[in-house]
């Protein structure tokens, strides 16, 4: 019997042809099933894991690695090998079976090469609280650099910056040596301060080492990558805020930010920090980014973060403390919010103290009267001789220490202070007293505490000055 004749829609379609459509009048033709009785259903092949057309396009197989079910060498088009699982590759035993290695410990990877690239502080308000005198030696924490410059700057005779990280000791080097081999202007680029290419900042560089110590220039010829994105973005604080400062302004707006730097009247500022910073979402975002738990892994040094009080909420403490930022002195007048928000300052001019015109000339002129000292606080001022400074800035050193060991460094800086001596320290967390045996000789004044942190640029902190008497117990 011969073999029935295929119809036309029986032929081998290409890859990829659509299947033709079949209704009642074109259906197949073979037994007769009955009135009433459907052909049973043809069991369907698994799909193929590629379309075709998109295995043939050699563009959209790129960077995709090899498709399921390919052959070697070839372009991907082939079906896989339907109804059959891929043999596993058995594990080697015995001799050749590769030993078992102890789980490896994941290390945090240093993101910052010091805490601070920036001082948090406003030199003006610790000149008044110190009332510098230009015959005035004064003590002061290294930090970021800025303080104890800033201090030489407005006229002290001498500065001893102490701090126990080296790192923050070298920053300050590189401060000072800015402002020494370069144009004030310029310096401020190098630092980071203002904007500048990082080819231009190693070409400055260059310059720079020439006024560093052989060490301090090895130091920083490791560290191009930092000097090239600016050394005040190297540290752990600054890094954070840059991440976090994109955020802010695309829930403010750039447009309503510039307004806020422009704004004519410290009356208008409030007005316009208000409408624009006041939002519930900067307020969540402020609650996220530093809550406690995030801000001491990724922003602070979790020990700084250890004595404050928990009853209150970290996030909307510094929101409270940037409104008074940005609404109690003129927002285009203040460096540290300008750089915190925009990454840059609006003006050579809005800089610290060191780094203005008069202020750069006598940093140049007094360089040596600067010394720099790698040691704990308190066991300098242990080691140091009597009268062996007239006034102290000892930064918020009650956030990082607890009440013994700050009440040990107000009796050294009593016992080796030259007589009548004045200090200020700061806070942000703790407020601690004097401890009661120096209350016959230190003695604070709250009220020029209060009228200075009403006026200081950058209001984080609250300000204590104090008087050590000159009759000492």
């Amino acid at each position: 019997m011969a073999p029935r004749p295929r119809p036309p829609h029986h032929r081998r379609r290409r890859v990829g042809a659509r299947r033709p459509r079949r209704g009642r009048a074109g259906a197949a033709p073979g037994p007769d099933l009955g009135a009433g009785r459907r052909r049973p259903r043809a069991r369907r092949a698994h799909p193929p894991a590629v379309r075709p057309h998109r295995a043939r396009d050699p563009v959209l197989l790129r960077g995709r690695g090899p498709v399921p079910g390919a052959r070697p060498g070839g372009d991907g088009a082939s079906a896989p090998d339907r109804g059959r699982r891929p043999r596993r590759r058995a594990r080697p035993r015995g001799r050749g079976r590769p030993p078992r290695l102890p789980p490896r410990r994941r290390s945090r990877p240093v993101t910052h090469l010091y805490n601070f690239g920036i001082s948090q502080e406003d030199e003006r308000t610790e000149a008044a609280a110190l009332d510098l005198q230009p015959t005035d030696r004064v003590l002061c924490v290294a930090s970021a650099g800025d303080m104890p410059l800033s201090l030489l700057a407005l006229g002290a005779a001498e500065v001893h910056a102490v701090d126990v990280d080296p790192h923050q000791l070298e920053l300050t080097r590189l401060k000072l040596a800015a402002v020494c081999a370069l144009p004030r202007q310029d310096a401020a680029r190098f630092l980071g301060f203002r904007p500048a290419p990082p080819r231009q900042r190693l070409a400055w560089l260059a310059a720079v080492t020439t006024a560093l110590p052989a060490a301090s220039a090895a130091f920083w010829r490791a560290h191009r990558a930092e000097v090239a994105a600016g050394a005040i973005w190297a540290g752990r604080f600054e890094r954070y805020v840059r991440r976090l400062a994109p955020l802010l302004l695309a829930l403010i707006g750039p447009g309503r930010v510039r307004a806020f730097f422009a704004a004519p009247t410290l009356d208008e500022q409030r007005r316009r920090f208000d409408a624009s910073f006041g939002r519930r979402r900067v307020r969540a975002l402020f609650k996220l980014a530093f809550h406690p738990t995030v801000f001491r892994r990724r922003g602070m040094d979790p020990r700084s973060l250890s004595h404050r009080d928990a009853a209150r909420s970290l996030g909307d403490q510094y929101f409270d403390q940037l409104r008074q930022m940005g609404t109690a002195t003129p927002a285009r007048e203040n460096p540290l919010f300008q750089l915190m928000l925009l990454g840059h300052t609006l003006g050579a001019d809005v800089v610290p103290a060191y780094l203005s015109a008069a202020g750069a000339a006598r940093v140049r002129a007094n360089r040596d009267h600067l010394h720099l000292h790698q040691a704990d606080l308190a066991d300098w001022l242990e080691a140091a001789p009597p009268d062996a400074f007239d006034k102290a800035h000892l930064s918020n050193v009650p956030d990082w220490l607890d009440a013994d060991a700050f009440g040990r460094v107000l009796r050294l800086a009593c016992a080796r202070a030259r007589r009548p001596a004045r200090v200020v320290w700061r806070f942000i967390h703790v407020d601690r007293p004097v401890p009661e045996d120096l209350a016959g000789v230190l003695s604070v004044d709250g009220e020029a505490g209060r009228r200075l942190a009403a006026q200081d640029r950058f209001p984080f902190y609250g300000v204590v000055p104090a008087v050590i008497d000159e009759a000492l117990a």
